[in-house]
């Protein structure tokens, strides 16, 4: 499975191909019981903030498994709950993603912003990680990543690579994205666009000489194109849309389908910029 969800007084549901089942164990964890588990795999800030916000979003390396979890930790009416997902240590090779060379050169682009859309779960984050690998291998420069969690560990291959965790703190997001644009890096990426501010620093950052690799949750490509329009107030989204026209190199969509022997792939969108896409 790739995800373990946790709720207090019910069992535990793991993701295994993309379907949510029941684990079979003993008994559920008490309320108590789960807030100390739980506790034991956040570091003392990301627990402060999901004491005082009730969410909080952070990895932790697991060296005895040689692979990484990615925490999401959330409070409703029933108590703590957690959503946990295994990273592997390494980064799965290219031709095991069955990425397609469309999708793989979008890492070579020079400067420009490149969006990768998807749905939550479609694999958006391993995508990214590959394209960054490449980058660092191909391109020998200064590399950024700001994310709400660190998942992938990018090998820097001859490159400089700084990756940055902000919590899923919109303003720490907004904040690191700043400070990564004041030293100048050849390439930056961010693990989510959720808000109009975001997405307009990241329009800003694709015209800034740089490549701009960012995340976008959407259902299709033209979508992602359209939620950071929409995003907006009414009377910037000219601007956006102008930044668009200028900055954007490309936009892919992807899903994971099922195998029919078992198992998931990835299909892919990609579309390149033309006059028509932003309009």
């Amino acid at each position: 499975g790739s995800d373990l969800y946790l709720s207090p007084n019910e069992p535990p549901l793991v993701r295994h191909n993309g379907a949510v089942e029941p684990v079979p164990c003993g008994p559920p964890a008490p309320w108590e019981g789960l807030t100390k588990g739980l506790e034991t795999l956040a570091t003392p800030r990301h627990w402060k903030a999901f004491q005082e916000h009730g969410q909080a979003d952070f990895s932790h390396s697991d060296a005895q498994r040689d692979c990484r979890l990615r925490v999401n930790l959330s409070r409703d009416l029933d108590g703590p709950s957690a959503a946990i997902r295994v990273v592997p240590d390494q980064i799965p090779e290219d031709e095991v993603l069955a990425l397609p060379d469309a999708v793989l050169e979008l890492a070579d682009i020079p400067k420009g912003l490149v969006l990768i859309a998807g749905t939550p779960g479609s694999g958006r984050s391993t995508t990214l990680a590959a394209l960054l690998r490449r980058a660092a291998q191909k391109r020998g420069g200064f590399l950024i990543s700001v994310g709400d969690s660190l998942e992938f560990l990018i090998p820097p291959a001859g490159s400089v690579v700084r990756q940055r965790e902000t919590g899923g703190d919109y303003g720490d997001q907004r904040r690191a994205i700043r400070a990564a644009l004041k030293q100048a890096p050849d390439v930056l990426a961010v693990d989510a666009v959720r808000d109009g501010a975001t997405a307009l620093q990241v329009l800003e950052a694709g015209m800034s000489g740089r490549l701009v690799l960012a995340l976008v949750e959407a259902p299709s490509a033209l979508s992602a194109l359209e939620r950071l329009v929409d995003r907006q107030p009414p009377d910037s989204q000219h601007l956006v849309r102008a930044l668009l026209v200028t900055g954007l190199k490309a936009v892919t969509h992807q899903v994971l389908l099922r195998r029919p022997n078992g198992g998931r792939v990835a299909a892919f969108e990609p579309i390149f910029n033309s006059p028509d896409i932003p309009t």
